[in-house]
């Protein structure tokens, strides 16, 4: 995990992703997630500010959410969740918490109003 002072803790995970932008899909590798969004790494390049979806499988959870490019590199870039709805936030508070309890024994919790994240460490017995 990687903590950083003006967003929300990003965790790595190693996925391809259904990203539709632009009119045209791609297979992108998720990089990195948050409950703020993906890092990935996609050959065909990212189009500054462009909005579209991603479709992604993990577990046996499903997800397709709207996306919009936060920044963009040579070989990939950022992606900002574009919440419909606080299922759709809560589906993602999920997928992180499962993350997180694969590496270590710990929870994490939405936190709604601040959009973050809160880890709370189980009592060792």
């Amino acid at each position: 995990m990687e903590r950083f002072g003006y967003r929300s803790p990003r965790y790595p995970l190693d996925l391809p992703l259904r990203l539709a932008m632009d009119g045209r899909v791609q297979v992108v590798r998720c990089t990195n997630v948050s409950v703020d969004g993906l890092q990935v790494a996609a050959s065909g390049g990212l189009a500054p500010r462009a909005r579209g979806s991603v479709s992604f499988d993990y577990e046996e959870m499903t997800f397709d959410l709207q996306v919009s490019v936060t920044h963009r590199g040579s070989h990939g870039g950022g992606l900002r969740f574009v919440y419909g709805s606080e299922a759709e936030r809560n589906s993602i508070a999920e997928l992180i918490a499962r993350i997180v309890g694969g590496q270590s024994r710990r929870e994490v919790l939405p936190v709604a109003a601040s959009n973050e994240i809160v880890i709370l460490r189980r009592p060792s017995y």
